[in-house]
C-alpha cells in the first residue's frame, strides 16, 4: 500500500479544532499538506498554513504534538497518510485561502464531517483530556 507523509497544524479553541475543506471535497481535515523535496517538516508546516489559512507561524513555537498513521482521504486507491501534527503560536487572522473553500471549528460531535485522520486526532485529544482530568 502507498504511504506518504504530511504535516498538519493543530489550532485549538476550547474543545474545538480548526479544520479545513478543499474545493470539491465533502470532509474536513487539519490545515497542512505534503512536504516538498528538500523541505523540513517545520518549513512545510509554515508554508502550508500560510497558503491555506493565511497565518504566519512563529518558528520558535513549533512543537510536535503527535505522529500517527491513518487512512488517506480523497484517493481512489487506498493509501496511508503519516500525520506529523504540530502545535504552534501564530500571527494573523485565520481565513480560508488557496484551495480551501471553508474552515470549521470541529468538536467531538462533528466526527462525521471529518476525514479519517481528523477523526483519529479528535479521539487522541479526547483520550489526552481524559488522562489530564479535563472533561
Amino acid at each position: 500500500m502507498i504511504k506518504f507523509e504530511v504535516v498538519a497544524g493543530i489550532i485549538q479553541e476550547g474543545n474545538k479544532f480548526l479544520m479545513c475543506r478543499s474545493r470539491g471535497r465533502e470532509h474536513y481535515y487539519l490545515p497542512g499538506g505534503k512536504i516538498n523535496s528538500g523541505e523540513s517538516l517545520e518549513e512545510a508546516l509554515i508554508r502550508e498554513c500560510k497558503e491555506e489559512i493565511m497565518i504566519d507561524i512563529v518558528p520558535s513555537s513549533i512543537k510536535l504534538f503527535t505522529r500517527f498513521e491513518a487512512e488517506a482521504y480523497g484517493f481512489e486507491d487506498p493509501r496511508i497518510v503519516v500525520m506529523n501534527c504540530f502545535s504552534f503560536d501564530y500571527l494573523g487572522e485565520i481565513q480560508a485561502a488557496a484551495e480551501i473553500d471553508d474552515i470549521f471549528w470541529a468538536g467531538m460531535e462533528d466526527l462525521e464531517k471529518l476525514a479519517p485522520a481528523g477523526k483519529v486526532l479528535m479521539r487522541l485529544m479526547l483520550d489526552e483530556n481524559a488522562e489530564n482530568g479535563v472533561v
